[in-house]
């Protein structure tokens, strides 16, 4: 028997494919009904997104429009250290200190970070004092100040008595006259213009080393 190439024989066949790629709406079933609305009673809602049933897969989400590719371009170009380092700095510079419970499916060091872009909003000030921490009965982190602030004044933090070395490498800025700016810098270069029958050398370098005072 001649196999047909008509319209309607392609026409057929492109359905009969479709149904095996295409997923079939399981939104309307009482279980994904119950989920979408403790979904929404969280603060969630999504509407590009709906449960499926997908002949290859199985239970799936199925879009409701057309996604297009996030790069236009090719991402071997894009995923390289240059980006990894942007993003690094990114995230890092945005991160407060939060310890959580531990997963065995991440790493086995210790998670103690959170994201906190909200902060970009408050800058560091080395002459305020505030107290910082994460509320676990709120559920909130919380920042009060312990210094005063008049009405229309602007409101800082401070991350702590760092150097401008430490802000710039935790938090990517550095401050205007910092009171706790210091210069790092090696014990080979100290001994260079230690006397040379001083006795307290060795002594004078436990000191600078027990303060973090050396390279």
């Amino acid at each position: 028997m001649k196999k047909s190439r008509g319209r309607t024989s392609r026409k057929r066949r492109r359905k009969h494919l479709q149904r095996f790629t295409y997923g079939v709406n399981c939104s309307r079933e009482l279980e994904y009904i119950k989920l979408k609305k403790w979904l929404k009673d969280r603060g969630f809602e999504d509407s590009s997104l709906r449960p499926a049933q997908f002949w290859g897969t199985g239970r799936g989400l199925m879009t409701t429009k057309a996604l297009q590719s996030l790069f236009a371009e090719n991402t071997a170009t894009v995923f390289n250290y240059d980006a990894l380092e942007w993003a690094w700095c990114t995230i890092n510079t945005r991160t407060i200190y939060m310890k959580h419970s531990q997963r065995e499916c991440f790493s086995l060091e210790p998670d103690v970070y959170a994201l906190a872009p909200y902060l970009d909003l408050l800058n560091h000030s080395p002459n305020v004092q505030v107290k910082a921490a994460f509320n676990e009965q709120s559920r909130r982190y919380e920042i009060q100040t312990n210094s005063q602030c008049k009405k229309h004044e602007e409101v800082f933090i401070c991350y702590g008595p760092h150097d401008n070395q430490r802000l710039l490498l935790e938090y990517g800025f550095v401050a205007i006259d910092n009171p706790h700016s210091s210069v790092y810098v090696s014990s080979d270069t100290l001994l260079k213009y230690f006397p040379p029958l001083d006795k307290q050398k060795n002594a004078k370098l436990s000191i600078l080393k027990d303060h973090d005072l050396l390279e």
